[in-house]
């Protein structure tokens, strides 16, 4: 009798420690930063409340970076984003009429720009970007010492604006595409200055001194439709990016020049300027390669390339000095004549950037 007492009570003491267990519920996830948390009672916690805390970082950009520790690739950003590049490119520059057998030295111009780009992804998987991409630079020809009595500054500019709409789709690899469509306004602009002293002898003033300064300038405003996509892979801190359009729009092309001439014996002042538009359609495609890394869980350190190139259909400046250059006077040239335009040319633009990206 006295062993069957034994026995009932040690059943029922088991069976109160089991059920005083079981009340204590699972213990709390492991955090963001991989620091133990101490368990507390409750109920009701589920993987996926686990998942939510996980992912939950409350807007704190300087975090440490989480790796992922629920699924075997990692989920990418959603909400907003923004990036930022400075970029350092080659631009081609004009081609210039030849006169006499003579023309322009090629060359490149090396411009110096900035790249921003922002925007929102939503849980649906797709959003808005919008972008904008500045350079210009400049670059003397014919010599740029004071003893030079013809230099000549050549600059050129690039800029870009453009919207789309994005949408999101993983691939089977664990990498992500990324199509997207909009409009874009991009803009191309030439410039050139020359300033020049000549000496000219004659009976009435053995030294007449005559001044002149020479100016041109195109400008080509392109609006059309843009058609791409990105690819991205994230693996551990490393993000890989790159990304392909094309650009097909209207360009409407102005051409300006004048000639700002001084005589300062006879203190007059002659002025001679002349314009001309046209239109053309023009194609173009971009190319871009983007290697991140995170440094804090959203901020991260990016380097990449960026290649542009327009096909034949832009209006650029003739390079030519002013002696030999058809739009200006003093190469014999009658003020009256329309301006000599290059207007069927093509540009290419490539470089390297570097930046940072936030949330991207």
């Amino acid at each position: 009798m006295l062993l069957k007492r034994f026995l009932a009570s040690l059943a029922a003491i088991v069976a109160l420690l089991s059920g005083t267990a079981a009340a204590q519920g699972p213990m709390d996830p492991v955090g963001a930063t991989f620091e133990p948390q101490s368990a507390s009672p409750g109920a009701g916690q589920n993987l996926e409340f686990v998942s939510d805390q996980l992912m939950n970082y409350d807007m704190q950009m300087f975090a440490p970076v989480d790796y992922n520790m629920l699924d075997e690739e990692p989920k990418p950003s959603t909400g907003l984003f923004f990036t930022y590049d400075r970029t350092t490119s080659g631009l081609t520059a004009s081609e210039s009429t030849t006169i006499a057998g003579l023309g322009a030295p090629g060359f490149n111009h090396t411009t110096w720009g900035n790249r921003f780009e922002f925007g929102f992804m939503n849980e649906n998987d797709c959003g808005w970007t919008a972008t904008i991409n500045r350079m210009e630079g400049s670059q003397f020809i014919n010599g740029r010492d004071i003893g030079n009595q013809t230099p000549m500054q050549l600059s050129a500019k690039y800029q870009s604006y453009e919207l789309n709409r994005v949408f999101r789709q993983r691939l089977k690899s664990g990498s992500y595409f990324e199509p997207y469509i909009g409009a874009r306004y991009a803009y191309v602009q030439d410039e050139s200055i020359q300033d020049q002293t000549t000496f000219l002898f004659n009976l009435s003033d053995p030294l007449l001194a005559d001044r002149n300064r020479f100016l041109q300038e195109s400008q080509n405003n392109l609006f059309g439709g843009t058609l791409g996509a990105r690819w991205f892979r994230e693996t551990g801190r490393w993000t890989v990016s790159s990304n392909v359009a094309t650009f097909l729009a209207y360009n409407k092309q102005t051409q300006f020049a004048s000639d700002l001439g001084y005589d300062e014996n006879q203190i007059r002042l002659l002025v001679v300027e002349r314009g001309a538009e046209a239109s053309t359609f023009v194609p173009s495609g971009e190319a871009r390669f983007d290697l991140a890394y995170n440094v804090t869980r959203d901020l991260s350190l990016r380097v990449g390339g960026q290649m542009i190139y327009f096909f034949e259909g832009l209006d650029r400046i003739n390079g030519l000095p002013m002696n030999l250059n058809p739009n200006s006077v003093l190469s014999g040239a009658s003020p009256f004549n329309p301006l000599t335009t290059v207007a069927d040319q093509d540009m290419f633009v490539y470089g390297v950037t570097f930046g940072l990206e936030w949330k991207r």
